[in-house]
Formats: structure tokens, C-alpha cells, sequence
């Protein structure tokens, strides 16, 4: 990994006396950037280019801190308590059954003062007034950077004709400790594809959403198709107490009506997450009949 290092403690472009404003890039601030520099069916390199962090101070529980974001970007959702940081989500096309791993090729960095960093707060549920101001203070005696890693690769999952992994890239890493923050004006990462194909082609409607959100796709080539390949359109998932529901059954047949093909999908209530991950597998893979049946790997 090449790491360039940078330090100018406390270098801050002044906004206004609440917000502040760290450029990493001359000209105007936009959202960071998403660049795939290499895809083959054994990995993708990709580069995020970061133009500028946002610090903005505000007041809660009686104290100080400074929020970190980015133009257009989201906070991670990490640990409750802990700093609250920026990240940036890659959505990412993998072989299909492949072993994913990733690593960091080239970390630019620079490290700047700007104290205490806000917690993150849970999310309270629809309805419910915020709780308690939430923040692990032993957390942040902490003389380390955190996350500990730049980067975290979710595991592949299912969507419709592609498998995606999520890279979720965390360009600002927060010391609690020192009250300093590392941030990447650039970071290149290289994810690797063991074993796995791509398949040969998608749907049409299909490819449509996956050009505007997978970021990768494009470099794929794949050939495009009107018909589904599983030969329907919809999966309803449906739980054994509804199988027979006529509100349901009258749904799914209106949407037959439309010229949309449902294969039902029965499940039990207690089904384990993984389970219904096996269970959509088996009938992304089955070619049988489009009856309900009950799945259960």
C-alpha cells in the first residue's frame, strides 16, 4: 500500500463561525468521485477521489463537538456512541459464486485538529420521540484512528440477474483521543473474485437501474435481454400463514393480468435470514413449475 502522509494540523478554511470547510482539491466542491480503474472476471480496482470535508460545530448535552460530512455523501453506520463519520457506499458486480477479498492499493492522506468529534446517535423508529443523548466517553480516551480500516467489503448477495458486494469506503477516520482526523483526498482499492462467473446477460429494464447505481457495470458488457432468466418477473415471498390469503392470491393475479409473471415463494415464520438467502437461490435456480411450494435448504 502506498500511503502518502501530510500533516497541517489545524489548516481549516473558515465559512462561517459554525461551519467550516477542509478542500483537499482546488476548484469548486462537489461530491466525491467514483472511478473504476481496472475490471477483469478476477477483480475490480476502483478510486475514490474525496474534493473536501464539511466540520460544522454544534451544541448537545451541554457540550461541543463538530460534525464531519461530505457534499451529497451519508454517515456510516457504525457504533452507536462512537465518532460519526462519513463514508462512501461503491456497489460493486461480482462472479457469481465467487470468494471476495479486497485491499487498499494507495492511501492519500492528510491530518488536521479539529476536536471533538459528534457520537453517533441511534435512529429512532417512526413515531418515536429521540432518546438519550448517546456517547461512549471511554471510547474516546482512545489514541487511535478509528475505523481501524479505511475500507469494509460486505459479503455478495442476490440482486435479481447480478451479485453485488457493497465496499463501503470511510475516507475521514477520526482520533478520539487527540481530537484529529485523517482524511483521504484519495483512496484506490483493489477487490479480488475467487472462483465465480459473471453471467452472460440481463434484462433490459434490469440494466437500466444497474448503469445508474452498480459501479461497475458498464465495464461488464453484458448482453441484454426482454425476457427474464429465471422465465418470471416477480418473487413474491410469502409466509405459510398467507398462502392462502384470497386478498393476496387476487393481488398477485392482478399483477398476472398485467403481463407480469409471480413465482410465490412459501417460507415458515421463524426462517433464518440465511435460510431465505438459500431458499432465494433455489428458486432463482429452479426451472419447474411456478406453483407455490415450500423451500427449505
Amino acid at each position: 500500500m502506498a500511503a502518502f502522509v501530510v500533516g497541517v494540523l489545524g489548516v481549516l478554511l473558515t465559512m462561517s463561525a459554525q461551519a467550516r470547510s477542509i478542500r483537499l482539491e482546488p476548484g469548486s466542491s462537489h461530491a466525491p468521485k467514483v472511478e473504476i480503474v481496472h475490471q477483469s472476471a478476477n477483480g475490480t480496482t476502483f478510486e475514490v477521489t474525496i474534493p473536501e470535508v464539511s466540520v460544522t460545530e454544534v451544541e448537545a448535552d451541554g457540550n461541543t463537538y463538530v460534525r464531519l460530512s461530505l457534499p451529497g455523501g451519508h454517515s456510516a453506520r457504525l457504533d452507536e456512541g462512537k465518532p460519526e463519520v462519513p463514508q462512501v457506499a461503491v456497489l460493486l458486480a461480482v462472479p457469481t459464486g465467487a470468494r471476495v477479498t479486497a485491499q487498499v492499493l494507495e492511501h492519500r492522506t492528510r491530518s488536521f485538529e479539529v476536536g471533538k468529534v459528534y457520537p453517533l446517535q441511534p435512529v429512532p423508529r417512526v413515531g418515536d420521540s429521540p432518546g438519550p443523548f448517546v456517547v461512549d466517553e471511554r471510547f474516546y480516551e482512545t489514541d487511535a484512528y478509528y475505523p481501524a480500516s479505511p475500507f469494509a467489503a460486505a459479503e455478495p448477495g442476490r440482486w435479481r440477474d447480478l451479485s453485488v458486494s457493497s465496499v463501503r469506503v470511510y475516507p475521514v477516520r477520526v482520533n478520539p483521543a487527540k481530537g484529529t482526523i485523517e482524511v483521504a483526498s484519495r483512496i484506490r482499492v483493489r477487490v479480488d473474485y475467487a472462483g465465480g462467473a459473471y453471467p452472460r446477460a440481463t434484462t433490459d429494464w434490469m440494466a437500466t437501474l444497474y448503469s445508474r447505481v452498480v459501479a461497475n457495470f458498464g465495464q461488464l458488457h453484458l448482453r441484454t435481454v426482454t425476457d427474464s432468466p429465471t422465465g418470471w418477473d416477480y418473487l413474491a415471498v410469502i409466509y405459510e400463514d398467507y398462502a392462502e390469503d384470497n386478498d393476496l392470491e387476487e393481488y398477485l393475479a392482478w399483477i398476472g393480468q398485467r403481463g407480469h409473471r409471480v413465482r410465490p415463494m412459501v417460507v415458515h415464520e421463524g426462517i433464518t435470514a440465511d435460510a431465505l438467502k438459500d431458499s432465494i437461490r433455489a428458486v432463482y435456480n429452479d426451472t419447474g413449475a411456478a406453483g407455490p411450494r415450500y423451500y427449505e435448504p
